[in-house]
C-alpha cells in the first residue's frame, strides 16, 4: 500500500511539472545603428515576444557595450515558438523583427533605427582582380585549403576552434556559420 501511495504522489509530482511551459531561450548576435550610425555604449535594447501572457514585457534586455555590437538572450516559452519578436533601440522600435524559436539557436541579426532607404542606379564597371592567397587561406569565411567555395561541417568546426582560440573575431565565426547554412 506504501509503494501505491509513493508511486501516486510521484505521478502527481510529474503532472504538475509536465503542465507547466518548459523555458527556452534564443541568442541574438549583430550590429545596432540608431540613425545611420553605430550605436553608442549604453544605449539599451529590449526584446518583447509578442502574442505571449505580457507583449509589453521585456523578454530579452541589454546595454550596449561595444558601440554598434550587441549580444543578446531572448528567453520564452516553448509555447511560444515561431511568435515575432519586436526589438526596441533606446525604446524606439527596430526596423527588424525576429521569430522566436525554441532550440537555444544563435541568430546573426543587424538592428537598426532611424534609416531612410533610398534607390539609387549606378553604373557597374567589371574589372577582373587576381588574389594572391597563401596556403591555408581561402576568401569565403570557414573554407579552408583547397578553397572550393563552400562550408563543410569539418571545415566549419576548424574555425570555430580558431574562434575560441581567438585567432579569428565574432563576427568572422558567424560569417562562416552563414556561410555553411548556405552549403
Amino acid at each position: 500500500m506504501k509503494f501505491k501511495t509513493t508511486a501516486g504522489i510521484l505521478f502527481f509530482i510529474f503532472l504538475s511539472f509536465s503542465a507547466q511551459a518548459l523555458p527556452a531561450f534564443q541568442v541574438f548576435q549583430g550590429t545596432v545603428r540608431l540613425n545611420g550610425t553605430d550605436a553608442p555604449a549604453g544605449t539599451v535594447i529590449g526584446a518583447y515576444i509578442q502574442g505571449d501572457e505580457d507583449p509589453d514585457a521585456v523578454d530579452g534586455l541589454v546595454t550596449v557595450a561595444s558601440p554598434g555590437t550587441y549580444e543578446l538572450i531572448v528567453s520564452g516559452d516553448y509555447d511560444y515558438s515561431g511568435n515575432t519578436i519586436v526589438f526596441k533601440i533606446d525604446n524606439q522600435t527596430a526596423d527588424q523583427t525576429a521569430q522566436f524559436l525554441t532550440e537555444g539557436s544563435l541568430v546573426y541579426l543587424n538592428l537598426t533605427v532611424g534609416v531612410t532607404v533610398t534607390t539609387t542606379t549606378t553604373t557597374t564597371t567589371t574589372t577582373t582582380t587576381t588574389t594572391t592567397l597563401t596556403s591555408g587561406e581561402c576568401q569565403m569565411k570557414g573554407d579552408a585549403d583547397p578553397c572550393d567555395g563552400t562550408v563543410d561541417n569539418f571545415e566549419l568546426l576548424d574555425y570555430i576552434e580558431r574562434w575560441m582560440s581567438g585567432e579569428v573575431t565574432d563576427l568572422d565565426v558567424l560569417e562562416a556559420i552563414d556561410n555553411w547554412a548556405l552549403t
